[in-house]
């Protein structure tokens, strides 16, 4: 898979077997996983702030721009996607 198959992915996307077995509609569950992306704390669900800056600023790097110019997720993916 590549950037291009998730940006143009219809949504909403079918389930599979094995996703009704997560408990989305469970408030506890939602609540714990919202708080382990959110962390800080571990590298479980997402990237500590360090990491993230260091690839924000490899993109920036690597695509000669200025920092900043990157606004937003859609415009790194146009610009991963531009790269190919």
């Amino acid at each position: 898979m590549d950037i291009s198959d998730i940006i143009f992915t219809r949504y909403p996307t079918p389930l599979t077997a094995d996703d009704g077995k997560i408990p989305w509609d469970d408030a506890a569950f939602s609540q714990r996983m919202l708080d382990n992306h959110l962390s800080q704390d571990h590298d479980w669900a997402s990237r500590k702030l360090p990491v993230i800056e260091q690839q924000v600023a490899w993109v920036a790097r690597a695509s000669r721009l200025r920092p900043g110019v990157l606004h937003s997720a859609s415009d790194a993916a146009r610009f991963c996607l531009h790269r190919r």
